[in-house]
């Protein structure tokens, strides 16, 4: 099977911005007073495949715990968070799509919480999740 490292790109980005804007949100101001939890996530071989993808959802997120150890802290330092995050990675493109919509219905106080990025986050952002796709099989 091959990868589709676009649609992969196009997930991890969704997924990691999605889950930064979702620990913001269930957390609030909690986030920055939240105890950090080293903790490396558990075996691969057991967790689902993150869809278009010859890699888990494990291996991802050990991919992200190399790279970007201060975001992997955030999503893994509470289990509703993980739960969330990993449940991102595994939607279909229109299951996103509905979700965000479903979201931004619920929630229109967030409507331009992604235009609080700087150009040099979003570069970062980009760069992180173009090392997690392409050392993630090697977890």
């Amino acid at each position: 099977m091959t990868i589709n490292t676009s649609a992969l790109r196009r997930r991890l980005g969704v997924a990691v911005a999605g889950a930064g804007a979702a620990a913001v949100l269930m957390t609030g101001a909690g986030l920055a007073s939240a105890a950090p939890n080293h903790m490396m996530p558990g075996p691969s071989h057991s967790a689902p495949r993150v869809a278009g993808t010859n890699c888990t959802v494990v291996q991802v997120e050990r991919a992200l715990a190399k790279e970007d150890p201060a975001l992997w802290n955030k999503i893994n330092a509470t289990p509703m968070r993980k739960k969330h995050f990993e449940q991102w990675l595994l939607m279909t493109p229109q299951q996103r799509k509905d979700k965000r919509a479903e979201f931004r219905k619920a929630h229109p106080q967030w409507k331009n919480h992604h235009k609080k990025f700087t150009p040099a986050e979003k570069a970062k952002m980009k760069a992180v999740k173009d090392r997690v796709i392409a050392t993630c099989s090697q977890f």
